[in-house]
């Protein structure tokens, strides 16, 4: 079993290790998206301690991931954003992918197929907040080239359980 723990603060990075974390998820909120739209941009308080602010915040970050050789996962997980705003995650995730995080966990559709269609070769992990539950829902997605499904908390055992026999 991997442990994936949320990091908020990179203090804190070898501390979730020693405590057997084995890869990251993480969002980054720039001041520039706060200033133009007044609200963070994954579902959490921009103004509290829960993501990362600063791309040298991220430099330092993936620093450390390649120097212990973890994993971690940049969250974009808003239900449902603008197509203005899907410009300016497009220039966000291109600078993520030039730091070298590859790996992203969306909860909006429209978001991965657009920077799918746009040429960002980038692994998605679909958000625990997309409601993928079922087979054929997942079916959809994996068109998609999707590498990872978190189930959401309202799915039933029993849908888990034909998806995970399924794709399992």
């Amino acid at each position: 079993m991997k442990i994936l723990a949320p990091l908020t603060n990179i203090d804190h990075f070898e501390k979730l290790l020693d405590a057997g974390a084995e890869e990251f998820y993480c969002g980054m909120v720039p001041y520039e998206w706060i200033e133009k739209y007044g609200f963070g941009l994954n579902r959490r308080a921009f103004r509290s301690n829960t993501a990362f602010n600063s791309f040298t915040a991220m430099k330092i970050l993936k620093e450390k991931a390649s120097t212990y050789r973890i994993p971690v996962k940049i969250t974009l997980n808003s239900l449902l954003y603008s197509q203005a705003q899907y410009d300016m995650i497009y220039n966000l995730v291109e600078k993520f992918m030039e730091l070298g995080f590859d790996t992203y966990i969306i909860a909006d559709i429209g978001l991965f197929v657009f920077l799918k269609e746009h040429g960002i070769n980038c692994k998605v992990h679909i958000s625990g907040e997309m409601p993928a539950i079922n087979t054929m829902t997942i079916d959809l997605l994996m068109q998609y080239g999707i590498t990872r499904i978190i189930f959401p908390r309202r799915m039933s055992i029993a849908d888990m359980e034909s998806c995970i026999q399924k794709y399992g």
